[in-house]
């Protein structure tokens, strides 16, 4: 289990994302993490709660994170956009539904392989859940 502290934010600088926090927050004990300054999304360490933002739209938070949070946490960031609505509903990041959607998108490649049809899609979904597994942490 992850929480908001320096390992955490370690794993976040090694897989991409900077630290923009302000010197507001720092002073206080909060860090904000963004893949690039200009990103809307950021993950923010709220003292111990881990928050995912878009915006000023708190999407998600959780004390402590595991393996697979932060892996869906991830795929949100970096997903490309394209398929970013076929995990995420209105470019809405939950946790909960988030895992729910991956195992539906499972489900939909299992059943267009056994039927072999729409090669598209199950390529797009193959991407996708190839992209969750492929995430180093």
């Amino acid at each position: 289990m992850y929480e908001a502290n320096e390992e955490l934010a370690a794993i976040l600088l090694k897989n991409g994302f900077i630290d923009t926090t302000s010197e507001r927050d720092k002073n206080k004990g909060k860090r904000e993490f963004r893949l690039n300054k200009n990103s809307r999304k950021k993950i923010y360490f709220d003292y111990i709660n881990i928050r995912i933002e878009n915006g000023f739209h708190v999407c998600d938070n959780k004390i402590n994170l595991s393996e697979n949070d932060l892996r869906l946490a991830f795929l949100y960031f970096k997903l490309n956009t394209s398929d970013l609505k076929d995990v995420f509903d209105d470019n809405k990041f939950s946790f909960t539904n988030s895992f729910e959607r991956l195992e539906s998108l499972k489900k939909e490649l299992s059943n267009l392989k056994d039927f072999d049809v729409q090669k598209r899609r199950q390529n797009k979904i193959e991407r996708i859940l190839n992209f969750y597994t492929d995430i180093n942490i």
